[in-house]
């Protein structure tokens, strides 16, 4: 996008010795030109979107395995996947970094984690029925019969964490989504806006079978 060119004396407004720069390319490229200009500048060189998608079948990951860096350890992880995008962690490792204490954890940390999300859904419902206190619905019935069914088979345990780049646009209006495409990773963060803000880096952990071949790193945004 072309600009004019602003010189003199600035304090005192002057635009004495300067060159007007006419832009007359026609409107339409213009427009498009200052688009592209203005998501460029609202862009991080993490994003992948404009890449190709990672093919299907694809297949979702539950929130449970998707833990955001707190912002203390942000500076630290980014550092970490300063040229990648994925970094293998123990589970000592997320602990530390997420501030997680699970009591009587057996087995591996995703174990630990889906047996405390399916006993928070069944307090939840049982709260819903029983005291008439919040909601339950269909949407967490079927949710919560899948946590269920995925612990019974014992699929937690073949789960890693992962250290992944992402990014956001408002991170307290929305959340993750996750999906494993073939050998790849889908990572992209979901939230709410008048306005489209600069992208800001916000490493996640994710646990998955096996490492990433590669990362495709995306958002949307809805009003």
């Amino acid at each position: 996008m072309l600009k004019f060119a602003v010189c003199g004396a600035i304090a005192a407004f002057s635009l004495a010795g300067c060159t007007k720069v006419v832009d007359q390319r026609p409107p339409a490229d213009r427009e498009r030109a200052s688009t592209a200009e203005d998501q460029a500048d609202l862009s991080d060189s993490w994003e992948t979107a404009s890449a190709s998608r990672p093919q299907g079948p694809c297949t979702e990951i539950d929130r449970t395995f998707i833990l955001p860096v707190p912002v203390k350890e942000r500076p630290a992880a980014i550092a970490r996947l300063a040229d990648v995008d994925a970094v293998l962690l123990s589970d000592a490792d997320v602990e530390k970094i997420v501030g997680i204490e699970l009591e009587a954890k057996a087995g591996n940390l995703p174990s630990a984690l889906l047996r405390r999300e399916i006993e928070r859904l069944e307090a939840e419902r049982r709260a819903a029925y029983e005291q008439n206190v919040g909601s339950w619905n269909v949407a967490s019935q079927e949710r919560l019969e899948g946590l269920v069914e995925y612990s019974r088979a014992g699929n937690a345990k073949k789960l890693s964490p992962f250290l992944i780049r992402a990014i956001a646009k408002n991170e307290f209006t929305g959340g993750f989504v996750a999906s494993v495409c073939g050998d790849a990773l889908s990572i992209a963060h979901v939230s709410l806006g008048h306005s489209t803000p600069r992208s800001q880096r916000l490493p996640v952990i994710v646990f998955v079978e096996r490492t990433p071949a590669k990362v495709h790193i995306d958002w949307g945004m809805a009003e």
